[in-house]
């Protein structure tokens, strides 16, 4: 097991819970239709299995990660990370999906705290994730989470769709943004976008 909430067990997923993945996204297809623009293809998650970080990036070890409800048993959220992206310390979440009819429940906060935790147990310093600008829930929840906005660049998705990725960071305990910029080269702050500005200028 990776970590655990109140709820639910967290634990790292093999290539033989592929089939439970992909019945997962298939039962949960929002996300995709949001980003994407399209359903859930038949092997996503067969590819999301395979994926790497492209080459010219530095990246140790990629975990891949399924949270199961104690009691029922029911998968409840599909997370991946990738660990010391970058540069050292530095934690990416590349997905980050909860069971629609969970949200609103409190898993995400729930499941992000452990996570959170257990990176900083396992010598995490900062914790990195884009979120596609058309994800306008996604990006209220990362602020609440404490991330703050660096920069934004076009990443093509599946389908052929262009998506505006704002690139997000969280310093842990006993770190800073300074910190994170210092250490890599990818990721330069810039001024957040009106589109940025704009979900949390009435909040």
């Amino acid at each position: 097991m990776a970590f655990r909430t109140a709820t639910h067990d967290v634990v790292e997923a093999t290539r033989a819970e592929i089939p439970a993945v992909q019945a997962f996204a298939e039962a949960n297809p929002g996300y995709t239709w949001m980003v994407e623009g399209r359903p859930v293809p038949p092997d996503l998650a067969q590819v999301e299995f395979d994926e790497l970080p492209p080459a010219e990036l530095s990246y140790g070890r990629i975990r891949r990660l399924l949270a199961w409800e104690r009691g029922s048993g029911a998968l409840d959220g599909w997370i991946q990370v990738v660990e010391d992206l970058l540069a050292p310390g530095i934690w990416h979440i590349g997905l980050f999906l909860v069971a629609e009819a969970r949200h609103g429940s409190g898993l995400a906060q729930q499941l992000h705290g452990a996570l959170e935790a257990w990176a900083v147990d396992g010598g995490a310093r900062w914790l990195r994730l884009g979120v596609a600008a058309v994800n306008e829930r996604g990006a209220r929840f990362w602020r609440r989470q404490g991330y703050a906005y660096l920069c934004a660049r076009d990443v093509e998705a599946g389908g052929g769709r262009v998506n505006t990725i704002w690139v997000l960071a969280k310093p842990l305990p006993g770190n800073d943004l300074a910190g994170y910029l210092a250490a890599q080269t990818r990721d330069a702050l810039s001024e957040p976008p009106a589109g940025w500005n704009a979900l949390f200028s009435a909040r």
